[in-house]
């Protein structure tokens, strides 16, 4: 676990993880990562020690800014 946190550290200091967080039940982790493709994000996660020894897998979703709530409320001040 020693070896991961670090690693993780090393992403987080480099602004490449955003936000780090235990899955409830501890069955996992999500991690939010910034990066200008998935394919970088996948190169990364393969070098974390727990994915590299079979413990943990991934699956990288891409996600997007919500930007209709700014909408409403500029409708909302506008009215």
């Amino acid at each position: 676990m020693k070896l991961e946190s670090a690693k993780i550290w090393e992403y987080y200091a480099a602004d490449h993880i955003r936000s780090v967080y235990y899955i409830a039940d501890m069955s996992g982790a999500v991690l939010i990562y910034e990066a200008t493709n998935l394919e970088s994000v996948q190169a990364a996660l393969t070098q974390l020690p727990m994915v590299q020894s079979g413990v943990l897998q991934t699956e990288i979703r891409s996600i997007a800014t919500y930007t209709r709530i700014s909408l409403k409320w500029a409708l909302d001040i506008l009215q």
